[in-house]
């Protein structure tokens, strides 16, 4: 069994959906356990939670996942990144405080497994290192900074605290991040305040009518990252199972 792990539900809808139609041979209902995790840091945290839950059932109603698939949307810090763009890192940098931290690396044979997918598809994969900050990052000139700053493509608030609850939990992990916003983008500072409903978020653009355009434009870019990522993980999961850690 493949967990597939989301920050929120827009970054599994498109995957959702094509697993509900999708056409014969069908992924088994086994294959395949969704959840979404949160963002930030605490994304970790209930990684780790689902992890340890699945080691303390009975032998034989569930067991610990082959592998650990997180999938979600990033900002670019490579210039020649474009929305909807897949990209698969093998290490996963943090900038969190002061401490120093040492990058987390993805799961070879999973790293492997993906390219392997995305060529049977016909997906552009990009692989990029990725890096996980504490904040949303919105403006340019900031994007601009870690790329400086960091030998990453793209930045994220989640990777790192989930390769770690794997790596602590001994399974393979890897994540693969569809762009939204670009590295010349600047995102408006009331993203991560609207609401993840989308009739309550409708109401809240209706009483701030002058942030609608703005906000359909990342609505049609997070359609065509959605998409992409829905795509990789139908490729990726019609693979041969997932190796044991191990072997």
């Amino acid at each position: 069994m493949l967990m597939v792990v989301a920050p929120t539900e827009q970054e599994l809808a498109g995957l959702r959906r094509a697993l509900q139609y999708a056409a014969p041979p069908a992924i088994s209902a086994q294959s395949l356990e969704l959840h979404t995790v949160g963002m930030g840091r605490g994304a970790g945290q209930v990684v780790a939670e689902l992890l340890a839950s699945c080691k303390k059932m009975p032998p034989g109603e569930r067991r610990p996942p082959d592998g650990v698939l997180l999938l979600g949307f990033a900002g670019a810090l490579d210039s020649v990144l474009d929305t909807g763009q897949l990209v698969v890192s093998r290490r996963y940098f943090c900038s969190a405080g002061q401490e120093l931290r040492e990058p987390k690396e993805a799961d070879g044979e999973l790293w492997r497994r993906a390219t392997r997918a995305s060529d049977w598809a016909g997906l552009a994969l990009r692989s990029l290192d990725s890096l996980t900050v504490e904040h949303l990052v919105a403006s340019a000139a900031e994007k601009q900074a870690l790329a400086q700053s960091y030998p990453a493509g793209t930045v994220n608030m989640e990777d790192y605290w989930v390769a770690s609850a794997a790596q602590e939990a001994a399974v393979p992990f890897l994540s693969v991040r569809a762009v939204l916003d670009v590295s010349t983008q600047r995102l408006p500072g009331y993203v991560l305040e609207l609401p993840r409903s989308r009739a309550k978020a409708a109401l809240s653009l209706a009483s701030r009518p002058w942030r609608v355009p703005a906000a359909l434009g990342l609505a049609r870019q997070a359609a065509v990252a959605s998409a992409g990522l829905a795509r990789f993980a139908m490729a990726f999961s019609r693979q041969e199972s997932v190796a044991p850690a191990g072997r």
